[in-house]
């Protein structure tokens, strides 16, 4: 998980535990729900192909939102193999054809300009072992993911308003935090502050 602080020139106030408190608001206004669902179906890997001989199925079938009565996409699961059938209502569905900059610009891109007003916000995938979640958030070198792509741009909006980045990275497993800008991933304390507000002590951070 990687964590981004933005300070202002007029608000460089710090935690009065002196650690860093994770993101509690989402912003988004031209939504009217501040909580987005989405679904990236990933394409299938060469191993599948090459055991499905070449011709691999979906069992997946995704219907588009008219934009009129229907708000949302609607994904079909069809598993002929186990008699799976179901049938969900997600913000938006995005299909083997679709690069993970496409989310980035349409689900991304437009709530990191409240960071600079004050505001947090998160973003964070869920799903199987080998569903896609580390290829969509981190990518590779030739194709990055959410998390580079992120962090360039708020990068280049701070250089722009004259702001101050901090950044922290660090994993939740196993009901444990470790500390990823640290060498051995050491594990930090986590801890609430007089207000009820979560604190990761310890937490390194890079300017």
């Amino acid at each position: 998980m990687s964590t981004t602080e933005v300070k202002t020139p007029t608000s460089l106030s710090r935690s009065r535990l002196g650690a860093f408190s994770p993101p509690q608001r989402v912003l988004r206004p031209d939504l009217e729900s501040k909580v987005r669902v989405v679904i990236r179906v990933r394409p299938f890997l060469p191993v599948e192909i090459e055991a499905a001989k070449g011709k691999p199925k979906s069992c997946l079938t995704i219907t588009k939102a008219n934009g009129h009565l229907e708000r949302e996409d609607t994904l079909l699961i069809k598993d002929m193999k186990t008699s799976r059938n179901e049938s969900y209502k997600l913000d938006w569905c995005y299909g083997q054809e679709d690069d993970v900059c496409q989310i980035f610009s349409r689900e991304v891109d437009p709530i990191l300009p409240g960071l600079f007003r004050g505001c947090n916000a998160t973003v964070f995938a869920y799903g199987a072992t080998g569903s896609g979640k580390t290829y969509t958030m981190q990518g590779t070198k030739e194709r990055p993911g959410l998390m580079p792509l992120a962090m360039s741009s708020i990068i280049t909006m701070a250089e722009n308003t004259e702001s101050i980045v901090e950044i922290s990275y660090y994993e939740v497993y196993m009901d444990r935090c470790y500390d990823l800008l640290e060498p051995k991933n050491k594990e930090i304390p986590v801890l609430e502050d007089s207000e009820g507000r979560v604190q990761l002590r310890g937490l390194a951070q890079v300017v």
